[in-house]
């Protein structure tokens, strides 16, 4: 079983609209602490874990799909939960 963790990154994106072929410069201290106080202020953190294989498999469907693991598995998440609330509310 492997663990897979949603953390923010503690790099900084040169150009944040591309991921392929940028640059990426390491944080500093002053930057890893106010983001990590900045996430600990605006988000939850969940930890999910998946069987031994599947977080490759998740990646790289996330991947194909343009989207970090993150954003697939929070859109997954609202879908989930749209699609449960209409089948209980008789849609």
């Amino acid at each position: 079983m492997c663990i897979l963790y949603i953390v923010p990154d503690i790099y900084l994106w040169y150009n944040r609209f591309s991921r392929e072929g940028v640059n990426l410069i390491p944080a500093s201290k002053a930057q890893q602490k106010a983001v990590s106080k900045y996430m600990k202020e605006n988000y939850d953190e969940i930890k999910v874990r998946v069987d031994k294989g599947r977080k490759a498999e998740i990646k790289a469907h996330a991947d194909i799909q343009g989207e970090s693991v993150n954003a697939f598995i929070s859109r997954a998440i609202v879908e989930t939960m749209e699609r449960d609330s209409t089948d209980t509310q008789g849609g």
